[in-house]
């Protein structure tokens, strides 16, 4: 294969893939009227469970 046809085919991969994955939840800090910077945090869970 040529580097034209591994990028396109790449190209078609990517093209198939799902743009967003799926979430399950969102976790956000509480609104306070004076946050602690320090104890602010958010977090992302995944489907798959992944977190971030």
């Amino acid at each position: 294969m040529s580097i034209t046809n591994d990028y396109l085919a790449l190209v078609e991969r990517i093209a198939d893939a799902p743009l967003v994955a799926p979430v399950r939840e969102v976790f956000v800090p509480p609104l306070r009227d004076r946050p602690d910077p320090s104890a602010e945090f958010g977090a992302v869970v995944l489907e798959d469970g992944s977190v971030g």
